[in-house]
């Protein structure tokens, strides 16, 4: 379940100035989307050529860190997203799961440029290790799902669902997508040569390919090389954002 109902609930009930009409209409307009944990999605190089929402208007949602401290760490990070002509605008939203609260709070505003790269409201530069921590995650997410071989799979709310909340007087739960890997037609190569080729055995790590020009695929990590000429061994660390340690 994706939780922009809820988002629009609160906005409603507490009659929060941000959105303007149009913007407001927009967001209810959005076709959702969830994203992997902010602790699982695969890290990679974002190219420009896959940075791009896959409609005008999206919700993107997932769980993640919403303080840069160690109290009430984690949550739900709500991202509005709204395609440019040479880029997207993105409004964050976020809300505690810990304490069983329903009250959302805005984060700030960034966005992508096919010219510049990511950009950010001057208000986060005081939290900028969290926003670039979110502008990783929504990169990673759209390098994905703009991969040919990754497919989108709609989830919809039960109807005997739907009509109880419509009696309650409740707003209507909103279908969502989800991704998933076509993990057979994800290609696996053998060393070729190369400045990046190595005899020994070692793990390649994930990465996006383009095989032609507009046609870009997710490569799974795989083990290549040749073990008997030995085994390269790699430790990631993956190191907390600043102040949560």
């Amino acid at each position: 379940m994706n939780h922009l109902h809820e988002w629009l609930e609160w906005e409603e009930k507490n009659n929060d100035p941000l959105p303007s009409e149009p913007m407001h209409s927009w967001i209810k307009s959005s076709i959702c989307f969830a994203m992997p944990a902010m602790s699982v999605i695969p890290r990679m190089e974002q190219r420009k050529e896959l940075m791009r929402l896959p409609y005008q208007n999206c919700w993107i949602e997932g769980n993640g860190k919403i303080t840069s401290s160690s109290t009430m760490d984690d949550g739900i990070v709500a991202m509005y997203c709204r395609q440019k002509t040479d880029g997207f605008v993105a409004i964050i939203s976020r809300r505690a799961t810990a304490d069983g609260s329903k009250n959302w709070s805005l984060y700030g505003g960034l966005g992508w440029s096919n010219h510049e790269g990511w950009v950010y409201q001057p208000e986060l530069r005081s939290s900028i290790n969290l926003a670039t921590a979110y502008t990783d995650w929504l990169g990673n997410f759209l390098t994905l799902l703009n991969c040919s071989n990754v497919s989108r799979q709609e989830h919809h709310p039960s109807g005997q669902l739907q009509k109880a909340r419509t009696r309650r007087g409740k707003l209507p739960l909103f279908s969502y997508w989800t991704l998933n890997l076509d993990v057979t037609s994800s290609e696996r190569t053998d060393d070729c040569g190369g400045t990046h080729a190595s005899p020994r055995l070692h793990l390649r790590r994930g990465h996006t390919r383009q095989h032609r020009p507009g046609k870009w695929c997710w490569i799974n990590p795989h083990a290549v090389g040749n073990k008997r000429l030995g085994i390269v061994h790699k430790d990631y660390a993956m190191r907390p954002l600043e102040g949560t340690a």
